[in-house]
């Protein structure tokens, strides 16, 4: 059976505490419209945003029951850094978050 969004958000809030972002939120929008830039140039639509500023984790609406997990994840190493990027801080705190080491693998080659 596949979890609710309700579920999903709860794991996601458990995970946050665990890593001691009590003060951040999660949430679901679309973000097909954001703009991203990747190793082929710019485009459109991420799977997850960290908002530092509002202390803010949002995952796509279109992520996966497979992938939400992950998304969180990879944003809460950005939140435990509290900087955008993906350089070797980020990815200490990522894996420290729990992300797995194939989501990991992309980010060590594109550095």
């Amino acid at each position: 059976m596949n979890p609710t969004k309700e579920e999903q958000l709860e794991k996601a809030r458990a995970l946050m505490n665990k890593h001691g972002l009590h003060d951040w939120r999660v949430s679901f929008a679309d973000l097909s419209h954001v703009p991203s830039r990747n190793l082929v140039g710019a485009s459109f639509g991420v799977s997850g945003l960290c908002n530092f500023r509002e202390k803010h984790i949002v995952v796509d609406l279109g992520a996966t029951k497979h992938s939400f997990l992950q998304i969180v994840k990879h944003e809460i190493g950005h939140a435990l850094v509290g900087l955008p990027g993906h350089g070797a801080s980020w990815l200490v705190a990522a894996k420290k978050a729990g992300c797995s080491k194939k989501h990991l693998d992309f980010y060590r080659i594109s550095q």
